[in-house]
């Protein structure tokens, strides 16, 4: 699972308004648009980063969104071929 507090480097206690500083201050550095130089790879890089990044902000920075990340998950309702393929999904849709 992508841990969303280091990509936006907060402590998982952040406040909504460290959360939002901290957005805000990363986006004016790693924005794609920042860099016209790059080779196509680096632009794909750049965005997927960003994408992210912006991830990161919307889960944190709601409420609800943000108590269900911080929740433990637990598999152990699942069988066990279940499993394998649920946690593909859920790979696949991150």
């Amino acid at each position: 699972m992508i841990d969303y507090y280091k990509i936006l480097n907060v402590p998982q206690d952040a406040s909504q308004d460290m959360i939002r500083k901290a957005f805000r201050k990363s986006a004016k550095k790693k924005h794609p648009d920042l860099f016209p130089g790059d080779t196509p790879a680096e632009k794909k890089k750049r965005q997927v980063l960003f994408v992210q990044l912006t991830q990161a902000y919307e889960i944190l920075s709601d409420e609800k969104r943000r108590t269900e990340y911080d929740r433990p998950v637990s598999y152990t309702h699942l069988r066990a071929h279940e499993t394998l393929r649920y946690l593909v999904c859920r790979l696949l849709l991150e």
